[in-house]
């Protein structure tokens, strides 16, 4: 809804770009920010695209008209399942961007093998993949484990049959 990019924007005088996945929250933010923070307009922009591994090049051609500007953030909320670990590896190719800020969620959402023994974009560590290999047992990041990282409580999942926990994985 851009309450986040508006803070940093009269704050601390940041340049944003904000990418929205869903068109209505997109046009919700857009709204939103000409209704209550017009003066935003020309350093704050809100983007509608689906990120992958491949918005590099989108994101910084996205960013071109702000690269004057000495400080650029991008931030994600709610980037859940493997969006933060992307993001992450986005912020680290664009030479546009100064800050990133990410608010992580739905780690359980993340995509791996067949039985989430193995998760695709995590760990992104090189040191601590290294770490879990050399252990004999069952890799330690298991979608249960994902879950509690994301911060829900241990009651909720506790009282669920295993075909809710599948369910809800």
């Amino acid at each position: 809804m851009g309450y986040l990019d508006e803070h940093l924007f009269l704050n601390y005088d940041y340049k944003i770009i904000g990418l929205e996945g869903d068109e209505t929250k997109h046009l919700q933010a857009i709204n939103r920010q000409e209704k209550y923070c017009s003066k935003s307009l020309p350093r704050v922009k809100h983007i509608h695209h689906f990120i992958t591994l491949d918005s590099a090049s989108f994101i910084e051609e996205s960013a071109r008209d702000l690269h004057n500007l000495p400080r650029i953030a991008l931030f994600g909320l709610h980037p859940c399942g493997d969006l933060s670990s992307v993001a992450i590896k986005l912020f680290l190719e664009c030479e546009s961007f100064t800050n990133l800020i990410i608010t992580p969620c739905c780690y359980h959402k993340m995509t791996g093998n067949s039985d989430f023994t193995k998760f695709n974009h995590f760990p992104m560590s090189n040191a601590l993949k290294n770490a879990c290999s050399t252990y004999d047992t069952e890799n330690p990041f298991l979608r249960t484990f994902l879950r509690l990282s994301g911060q829900q409580s241990p009651l909720k999942f506790s009282e669920m049959s295993e075909e809710r926990h599948f369910e809800r994985g």
